[in-house]
């Protein structure tokens, strides 16, 4: 997994590396309205490019980039799984071989759990309201079910509240396992994939 911050990405530097990338993908970064998520959208091609290159591939893979219905980036012609996710000025691309893979970033902050409560089963909001830090727990679980969601290419039409577990997560019969990522004390990050991962490797990316 690569990570990064996406600060440095301003005036030249942003449209440098803007112009490096396929013309569809400028304009689908151009087309979010907040700089701040063409920051965030511009640094999630940059990690791929990156990935793309750790697993021995051509950058210029981006151009055959395309989207499933859901909006889920994905490269057809390769036998690699990604996913990208960003919060504050944070942004994660989890990259992976033969096996599905999902990724999701929160910055940590209050959260009141009426706004979360009905993504949850009864066993998870006890643990919730049980756990030392009730905020980071139900921002774990949130990041743990929209990571599986988005592995998954569904997004938010999951029916998240079905998800049963917690370092496991249940669904329609099928089984994710979560584990925590460390992108920085304000931040909380999940993996997640379709089997159990012998260990995920943390890399800060763009330096």
């Amino acid at each position: 997994m690569l990570h990064s911050s996406t600060e440095a990405w301003t005036g030249p530097r942003f449209a440098a590396d803007l112009n490096s990338l396929p013309l569809a993908e400028q304009q689908r970064i151009l087309a979010r309205k907040r700089g701040a998520d063409q920051r965030a959208s511009l640094v999630g091609r940059l990690l791929l490019h990156q990935g793309l290159e750790l697993f021995g591939h051509s950058a210029g893979e981006l151009h055959n980039l395309r989207y499933t219905t859901y909006g889920k980036p994905f490269l057809p012609h390769l036998d690699l799984n990604f996913n990208i996710s960003h919060s504050g000025d944070v942004v994660v691309c989890a990259m992976a071989k033969g096996t599905r893979i999902g990724i999701d970033v929160e910055r940590l902050r209050p959260v009141p759990i009426t706004d979360l409560a009905a993504t949850l089963d009864h066993a998870q909001l006890q643990e919730v309201a049980t756990a030392a830090n009730p905020d980071r727990q139900l921002l774990a679980f949130w990041t743990k079910k929209e990571a599986v969601a988005k592995c998954r290419g569904e997004g938010l039409n999951l029916p998240m509240e079905r998800m049963t577990g917690s370092a496991v997560l249940a669904l329609d019969g099928e089984s994710w396992h979560c584990s925590q990522l460390d992108v920085g004390s304000d931040y909380i990050c999940h993996g997640v994939t379709k089997r159990a991962a012998s260990g995920w490797k943390v890399i800060q990316g763009l330096c």
